[in-house]
């Protein structure tokens, strides 16, 4: 059974939500609000056996054309929308993490390498790699979690190093002894845990130590985002929960499914809508909740996902949510106005 589904609503300007309801309702009975009662959304999941590659996805991104990349244990995926291609870096690496510029250009960091792509003679696509733009001694490191770019530069995260290519083409290394912990942009802010002093921000030359951000010495953070139009973040933990952050103080931030969350393991957090968050765990899917912490959907895999554990999420072009998963791919239809309604609820 078919039903209108909130959270589609939830993504409409209020003259679109009157517009779309009107018009629906003559067809369809539309779905009660309690967020148990919501149906789920419409999933399209993706097998090692449909890309060609192997069951672990790390990272997921679309590019200006539209073509999606999904970094793999073996290597990069590209998808157009129907053909899948497998593109390997030069060691036959997991690629870990994938950012895109202004321009369109895609970079990728991988296992002892980072780089960006480009079109060879044929026009297909290749990863060219930067590690020789590093001296000698520096470039053997473990893997390249994530990337932002910024104006300044584009900053690959490893794990005791920071690798910036600046507009110029040359690489500065921004070194961590205790070591880095994930990293997250906000606008032109770029914030990181550094392991046993807490959340720093970028100030231009060094990272330096947040007011409260001590609280994060030890504790580690699994998605920093903006929570609203005032500055505040939202920090997602590990262990201790979430929170608010205003620049100044913590303070926690209470959710219907705080003890699911615990349990299930923070490991991913993106925001889909200016009231609304997406939160990828390690062990219990994938968890949708808007401002005030109320939940709007969960999905895991006796709801329509094909593995519980969620390693990154990208919102596409049309406002619909790709899961890179611990074995294989996921499209949420979360922009879809109609949820299923089956004997998994009773129906």
């Amino acid at each position: 059974m078919i039903y209108i589904s909130p959270l589609f609503m939830s993504f409409l300007s209020r003259k679109a939500l009157f517009f779309a309801v009107g018009c629906i309702c003559c067809f369809f009975v539309l779905a009660p609000v309690n967020a148990q009662q919501l149906g789920f959304p419409l999933v399209k999941n993706y097998s090692p056996e449909d890309y060609n590659a192997q069951d672990q996805n790390w990272a997921v991104l679309q590019d200006n054309r539209g073509v999606m990349y999904f970094g793999n244990n073996v290597g990069l995926i590209e998808f157009n929308g129907s053909r899948w291609e497998l593109i390997q870096v030069p060691n036959k690496s997991v690629i870990r993490s994938l950012a895109k510029d202004g321009n369109g250009r895609v970079f990728a960091g991988a296992l002892g390498d980072f780089g960006y792509l480009k079109p060879d003679a044929q026009g297909n696509t290749q990863f060219v790699s930067l590690l020789s733009k590093l001296p000698e001694s520096e470039r053997k490191f473990s893997d390249v979690w994530e990337i932002y770019v910024l104006p300044e530069g584009v900053f690959y995260r490893a794990n005791n190093a920071f690798f910036v290519l600046k507009p110029d083409q040359t690489v500065q290394i921004i070194k961590s002894e205790p070591g880095y912990h994930k990293a997250y942009a906000i606008g032109s802010q770029l914030y990181v845990r550094e392991r046993q002093k807490g959340l720093c921000v970028w100030n231009g030359k060094s990272f330096e130590l947040l007011p409260d951000g001590e609280q994060f010495a030890e504790e580690r953070i699994y998605g920093i985002l903006p929570y609203d139009n005032n500055g505040n973040l939202l920090i997602l933990s590990r262990n201790k929960g979430l929170f608010l952050y205003d620049g100044n103080k913590l303070k926690p931030f209470k959710t219907e499914v705080d003890e699911r969350l615990l349990k299930g393991q923070i490991y991913t957090a993106l925001k889909i809508k200016s009231n609304v968050f997406a939160i990828g765990t390690y062990q219990a899917g994938l968890f949708i909740i808007n401002e005030k912490g109320n939940l709007l959907a969960h999905l895991d895999k006796s709801k329509g996902l094909r593995d519980n554990t969620i390693h990154d999420l990208h919102i596409d072009k049309n406002q619909n949510l790709w899961a890179a998963l611990g074995n294989g791919l996921a499209y949420i239809e979360i922009n879809s106005p109609f949820t299923l309604m089956d004997e998994r609820m009773g129906v």
